[in-house]
């Protein structure tokens, strides 16, 4: 599962996440994840799009809470993979500030984070691994090594990883 923040203007109009030049990327490390759009899931914190595309308020947030969590019990991933700090906020609260967040990005063993959703019996529990927004890296795109792009696309990798063993050890896939 992979989760951004907010949809934009064209992601609002074709109620699909990540379209443009940033669905571009998020397609781009898909397929050199060996994946695609058709076998996984991908949702934004917020349904519906902020005005003046500016990133969700607490409130718009905390009114799509439920949505999102649902959409996470529902979809049932092992490995939840978050793009950007608005998502990181919003799934992990308390987990530190902004600044904090920028760290965390590319370094993935020492931040991989249990993201808990309320269930409908117990708390479920998923291995999370935050990195870039798409549209960040649109902003800052350089190919060399250990920089924003290269950092995504090892936590990406990282993530597919841990999903396909996932898949491979409990569900026999």
């Amino acid at each position: 599962l992979i989760i951004g923040d907010a949809p934009g203007e064209l992601e609002d109009n074709l109620a699909t996440p990540f379209q443009g030049e940033s669905g571009e990327i998020v397609d781009m490390f898909l397929e050199r994840c060996g994946s695609s759009r058709d076998e996984g899931f991908i949702a934004n914190i917020v349904g519906c799009r902020p005005t003046s595309d500016r990133a969700p308020s607490k409130s718009e947030i905390r009114r799509c809470s439920d949505r999102i969590h649902k959409i996470i019990e529902y979809v049932d991933p092992f490995v939840v993979l978050i793009l950007g700090a608005v998502a990181f906020k919003a799934l992990l609260p308390g987990n530190g500030k902004i600044s904090e967040v920028a760290k965390m990005r590319g370094e993935l063993d020492p931040y991989a984070f249990t993201l808990t959703t309320p269930g409908t019996m117990v708390p479920i529990e998923r291995l999370a691994l935050v990195t870039w927004h798409p549209a960040y890296l649109l902003q800052n795109w350089t190919e060399k090594p250990n920089g924003a792009v290269h950092q995504a696309l090892v936590t990406w990798k990282k993530a597919f990883t841990n999903a396909d063993a996932y898949g491979e050890l409990y569900l026999g896939e």
